[in-house]
């Protein structure tokens, strides 16, 4: 297999690494330096290592897991997509019952304010 490989300097800190196949496919990856504690480099290898993995590989990973994760999240972004998170929200608490009194817990906030004890 014939294969050219590029390495192209885009920063101080992120060098780009191509590979030309045949047939004009490029194949190209990304370099990144960051800047973590020595400590804590060596609690993410240890980690990485007990679950078989480089380093790298576990800190891909994870940078997927919390990009999936807050991708999963809501996003409310029109007026709409707020009507249908409260509406989500009264249909989970539908069974629990009306919601308790505010006067009934601003007298015990009082109370306890005027006492300087909680009862909780």
């Amino acid at each position: 297999m014939n294969s050219r490989v590029v390495v192209e300097v885009v920063s101080e800190l992120h060098l780009r690494l191509c590979m030309c196949m045949p047939m004009g496919i490029m194949v190209c990856m990304s370099r990144l330096h960051i800047v973590i504690d020595e400590a804590e480099k060596e609690r993410f290898r240890h980690q990485a290592a007990r679950e078989g993995k480089s380093l790298g590989a576990w800190l891909r990973e994870a940078a997927r897991e919390r990009l999936a994760a807050a991708n999963a999240r809501p996003r409310l972004e029109t007026a709409e997509d707020l009507r249908a998170f409260f509406a989500a929200c009264d249909e989970r608490e539908r069974d629990r019952g009306p919601e308790p009194d505010w006067e009934e817990h601003r007298r015990v906030i009082e109370e306890s304010m005027a006492s300087g004890a909680t009862d909780t």
